[in-house]
C-alpha cells in the first residue's frame, strides 16, 4: 500500500521535475502493469537486453565468452542514450525514451519442479505426504514447506512428527530405521526465540523441516533448504466495501509467488520444488500470473485521509498503480465522515483529521485516544493500555493443553467484552508481574509482549 502511494506521489513529482529518474527493483512484479503506468508513450517504451552471466573460456560452447564484449558495449550504449536522452535532448526524445525494462538473471541453481498427478483433496495431509517421501528417499538437505496459516502448520508439525515415529516403530531393523527429522514452525505469530530455531542449522546426520507462511517466501533465508513443498495457496487480507469487514481469505498463489517460492530451494545447490497441484491447473486461469494488489483488497480509509493531508482533494482522480473499486473510496469516506476526520464534502476538517492522519496507531484507536483525552471521560491511561494490547499479536502463548488454555482466557474475562478484558488481563500483570516473576508464565501469557505492550503505553501516553 505504501509503495503504492509513493509511486503515484513520484509520478506527480516527475511532472514538475522531468530529470528524475526512478528506479524500480522487484522480483515478482507486473512488468506491464508498470510499464502502463509510469511511462508517457506506452508503445515506445525500451527494453534493454537481458544481461547473463558468461561463461569462462574453457566451457564456452556456445562462443558466448567471446560475445561479452559485444554484448557489454550494447549495454553501455543504451544506458547512455537512456540518460542524455533526459539530460540534453528535447522534449520529444525525453517522452519517446521514457522508461526502461532491465531484466537481470539472478545466481541461483537449476531447480527441479515437480507437480501432482491428481488433485490432492487434502493439502496440509498431502505436503506431510510429500515431506515424509522425500526424507525416506532423497538425499540430505533440508525441506521448507509452505502452508497458508498457524492453524494449518501447528497441524502440520504435529503430523510429521508423529509419522516419524510411526516410520521409526515399522522399521524391521534398527538399520532401516529413518534418520532424525525436527519440523519447525515459523510464523508471525511466534516470539523472535521461536523463529530463531527454524534458522539454525540442523545437526549432523539430521534433517530439519520448516513448516512457514509466505514470511519465508522473501523475507526470510533459510540455509540448507534444498527441497521445497509448496500448497499453491496463500493467506490475504480482503475487505468488503458492502459491510465494512475485514477478513482472511485463502485462495491461490501466484505464478510469479511460486517461482520465488521455488527459488528458495536452489539457493546453495541445486534443488527440488513440489507443487501440491496438477500441471494443467498451475498453467491455467485458476493461478494468477500475479497476485492482487493490497490497493485493490483493503480498507482505503487511512489512505484517502493520508493523501488528503497531502494536498490531494481529488483522490479519485490520484495516479493509483492499480487502481481501487468506487465502492472501497465511497465506503471510505463515509467512515471518514463518521469518524468526523472529513466534512460534507470530503475536506479535512482541522485539527482532528490531521492527527488521526500521523497518529502512531489505526484510526479507529486514534480516534479512540482523543476522545479519551477529552474533559468528560479523562480515561486517557485506559485507552492506553487498551491501544497497547491490540497493537501487539496474540499474548497468549502456544499450549497443547487446550483445556488451561481456555481456562486462562475464561480468567480474564469480563462481561463488558474483548476490549476490557486486554484491559484486565494488562492490569492484573501491572499488578503481579514484580512480586511474582512467574505470574505470566503460570497464566499462559507472554511476558515479553506484555513487557513492550507496557513500553508501548508509555510512548502513546508520552
Amino acid at each position: 500500500m505504501q509503495m503504492d502511494l509513493l509511486l503515484g506521489v513520484l509520478r506527480k513529482v516527475s511532472r514538475k521535475r522531468p530529470k528524475l529518474r526512478l528506479v524500480v527493483a522487484s522480483a515478482t512484479v507486473d512488468v506491464e502493469a508498470f510499464l502502463k503506468f509510469l511511462s508517457k508513450r506506452h508503445s515506445n517504451a525500451l527494453t534493454a537486453p537481458e544481461r547473463k552471466r558468461p561463461r569462462n573460456g574453457w566451457d564456452d560452447d556456445q562462443g558466448e565468452y567471446h560475445k561479452k564484449r559485444v554484448e557489454e558495449n550494447d549495454w553501455r550504449k543504451l544506458c547512455q542514450d537512456l540518460g542524455s536522452s533526459g539530460l540534453g535532448g528535447n522534449e520529444s526524445d525525453v517522452t519517446a525514451r521514457d522508461v526502461c525494462v532491465v531484466a537481470v538473471e539472478g545466481r541461483v541453481h537449476p531447480v527441479e519442479v515437480h507437480y501432482l498427478e491428481e488433485p490432492a483433496h487434502d493439502y496440509v495431509d498431502a505436503a506431510v505426504s510429500a515431506v515424509m517421501a522425500i526424507h525416506q528417499s532423497q538425499p540430505e538437505g533440508d525441506i521448507l514447506v509452505f502452508l497458508t496459516g498457524q492453524q494449518e502448520i501447528d497441524l502440520a508439525c504435529s503430523m510429521i512428527k508423529e509419522r516419524w515415529h510411526q516410520a521409526k516403530e515399522r522399521a524391521p531393523t534398527p538399520q532401516q530405521r529413518p534418520k532424525p527429522l525436527t519440523a519447525f514452525p515459523l510464523h508471525g505469530a511466534l516470539s523472535k526465540e521461536m523463529q530463531l530455531k527454524a534458522l539454525v542449522k540442523a545437526p549432523r546426520g539430521a534433517r530439519k523441516v520448516v513448516v512457514s507462511t509466505n514470511i519465508a517466501e522473501a523475507s526470510v533465508t533459510i540455509e540448507g533448504v534444498v527441497y521445497v513443498v509448496d500448497s499453491c495457496l496463500v493467506k490475504l487480507d480482503a475487505h468488503c466495501p458492502h459491510n465494512g469487514t475485514t477478513y482472511l481469505n485463502i485462495g491461490a498463489c501466484s505464478r510469479s509467488s511460486s517461482r520465488q517460492r521455488a527459488g528458495r530451494a536452489g539457493r546453495t545447490r541445486p534443488g527440488f520444488c513440489y507443487r501440491l497441484l496438477t500441471e494443467d491447473a498451475f498453467h491455467s486461469s485458476l493461478v494468477p500470473e500475479h497476485s492482487l494488489p493490497e490497493v485493490a483488497r483493503t480498507d482505503l480509509k487511512e489512505t484517502i485521509l493520508f493523501l488528503k493531508c497531502l494536498g490531494v482533494d481529488n483522490v479519485a482522480g490520484f495516479d493509483f498503480v492499480t487502481r481501487p473499486s468506487v465502492e472501497t473510496m465511497e465506503s471510505a469516506l463515509e467512515e471518514l465522515y463518521a469518524l468526523g476526520a472529513v466534512d460534507e464534502e470530503a475536506r479535512v476538517i482541522e485539527p482532528i483529521g490531521p492527527r488521526l492522519a500521523h497518529g502512531p496507531v489505526p484510526l479507529l484507536l486514534m480516534k479512540l485516544m482523543l476522545l479519551a483525552a477529552e474533559p468528560q471521560f479523562s480515561c486517557t491511561s485506559e485507552a492506553a493500555a487498551i491501544c497497547a494490547m491490540l497493537s501487539l499479536k496474540d499474548p497468549w502463548l502456544q499450549s497443547t493443553n487446550r483445556d488451561r488454555l481456555s481456562a486462562c482466557k475464561a480468567s480474564f474475562g469480563v462481561y463488558e467484552g474483548d476490549l476490557v478484558t486486554l484491559l484486565n488481563v494488562y492490569g492484573q500483570y501491572q499488578t503481579y508481574y514484580e512480586s511474582d516473576p512467574e505470574w505470566a508464565k503460570r497464566h499462559l501469557l507472554s511476558e515479553a509482549l506484555l513487557q513492550r505492550a507496557f513500553r508501548v503505553k508509555r510512548q502513546l501516553e508520552g
